[in-house]
């Protein structure tokens, strides 16, 4: 069989000494990958460097991208490159889009329906959890999928909620699809393998190598149509992601966080620099992807019908944990009667104890 565009570029990808990066490169100096094949060993050496374009004029000619797939199958991998039909469009608009695309599970997530980013802090605050779980929930409600890396923090939140809700979300890694970084999240990786979608441009085998992830970032952003930024410190991670949306002029939305938490400096500077829009509630982003906003709830409180007291007390909690004590000092309520209501709102599903003493609303939202 004839070689292919696509039996270069998957030689290219599975060459350890070349990576995505440099086939970003070479591919912006050619018309295709197959040109390379024609070219002298003398300008093979310039864009491969010489152990690499001897390797290439040794290996190419009886290399088989089919022979290649079939061997990752065996392993419970698959791969599509830029030529396929499977391939996103949106990923190919960027600048630097990955040629070839290991994965696990069902790639045509990919093109299943909009695609919302949702990336945030590694050790995210109980307000944070709380909306990322409910921005989550109601966006699957609407048919969008969610996309984010499967790091600790919002963006296993993401992924588990989005499961819980019934929805479609895809994982991208900085390492190859068959090792799960971080090991904790061994159970959400199995499922996101067998029910969902692992990418990376990374081939099978490459370690979580820390320059690996702003590369993981720019293809996050890059198969959505936004990206929504939950909690980010001043110099963060996260960051990396909202600027490689706004150089792919992608949507890119924040939820304001306190102006003395750290762990908000980076969404509210985001925020006010005007590098992202103000997400209050969700219906910002159903508009920008679907074109249409949700009604407007009934009010919890006169849903629940709650006595005057009841609706007191709760409006002094929030999404920040508060300390009983503190509360029945600040109301002025006798501690016994004030647990006795913390008790019934809790069973009422309103509020909850994260640990002894402090409790949190759940469902705090607009």
């Amino acid at each position: 069989m004839p070689l292919r565009d696509e039996d270069v570029l998957c030689w290219m990808s599975k060459n350890s000494l070349i990576g995505p990066e440099k086939i970003c490169k070479i591919m912006s100096l050619v018309k295709s990958p197959m040109d390379i094949v024609s070219f002298s060993y003398e300008e093979k050496a310039e864009l491969f460097g010489e152990r690499v374009a001897a390797e290439f004029e040794k290996e190419i000619e009886d290399f088989s991208a089919s022979e290649y797939r079939n061997e990752l199958l065996e392993k419970n991998i698959d791969l599509i490159t830029i030529y396929d039909s499977r391939y996103p469009e949106l990923l190919k608009e960027i600048h630097d889009p990955p040629y070839v695309l290991y994965f696990r599970g069902n790639i045509d997530l990919l093109k299943n329906g909009p695609i919302i980013g949702v990336v945030g802090s590694r050790t995210p605050s109980v307000y944070g959890r709380e909306y990322a779980e409910y921005f989550c929930r109601e966006l699957v409600k609407e048919g969008i999928t969610i996309a984010s890396g499967m790091a600790r923090g919002i963006d296993s939140v993401a992924h588990i909620e989005t499961l819980k809700s019934g929805g479609n979300t895809v994982a991208v890694l900085g390492c190859g699809v068959n090792i799960c970084y971080p090991e904790r999240n061994f159970k959400l990786y199995e499922e996101m393998g067998e029910k969902m979608l692992i990418i990376s441009e990374q081939p099978p085998d490459t370690p979580p190598f820390i320059y690996n992830f702003p590369l993981r970032n720019r293809i996050i952003s890059g198969i959505s149509k936004g990206i929504l930024v939950i909690e980010a410190r001043e110099k963060s991670g996260t960051l990396i992601t909202a600027d490689a949306a706004l150089e792919q002029n992608r949507y890119i939305y924040a939820i304001p966080g306190r102006l003395s938490d750290p762990m908000s400096r980076g969404t509210n500077m985001l925020i006010s620099e005007g590098r992202a829009a103000l997400a209050l509630s969700p219906d910002i982003i159903l508009y920008d992807v679907l074109g249409k906003v949700k009604g407007k709830k009934k009010s919890r409180t006169k849903t629940l019908n709650l006595t005057e007291l009841e609706k007191r007390i709760l409006s002094h909690i929030s999404t920040e944990p508060v300390f009983a004590p503190d509360l029945s000092e600040t109301l002025e309520i006798r501690m016994g009667e004030l647990l006795s209501i913390l008790i019934k709102l809790e069973k009422m599903g309103v509020i909850k104890q994260i640990e002894r003493g402090y409790y949190i609303q759940v469902g705090l939202h607009p």
